[in-house]
C-alpha cells in the first residue's frame, strides 16, 4: 500500500516538475522529491520483510551470546584509535 502511494506521489512530482504553472524556484525540489522516492522504493526492492513472529537473531534476548562475548556491546566492532602527533 505505501509503494503504491509513493508511486502516485513520484507521479505527481514528476507532473509538476515540469509544469510552466509553477513557479521556478520549485522545479528543483519536485526533482529532488522523486530523486527521494526512487531511494525509497530501491530500498524497499532490496530488503526482504520478517514473517510475524520472527526476530532477528541479535534483538532476540533469549539467544544466547558467543562463547567469549560478554555482552552485545563487547561484540561490536570499536573504530581503531589513531595517535596524532603535533609538532610546533
Amino acid at each position: 500500500m505505501i509503494t503504491k502511494q509513493l508511486k502516485e506521489v513520484r507521479e505527481w512530482a514528476q507532473a509538476m516538475s515540469y509544469s510552466p504553472r509553477e513557479p521556478p524556484w520549485t522545479w528543483q525540489r519536485y526533482r529532488d522529491l522523486v530523486a527521494t522516492i526512487d531511494e525509497i522504493l530501491a530500498s524497499q526492492a532490496a530488503t526482504i520483510a520478517l514473517e510475524a513472529g520472527h526476530a532477528l537473531a541479535g534483538n532476540n534476548p533469549g539467544t544466547p551470546l558467543g562463547a567469549n562475548v560478554v555482552s552485545i556491546e563487547s561484540a561490536r566492532r570499536r573504530p581503531a584509535l589513531r595517535l596524532v602527533h603535533l609538532s610546533r
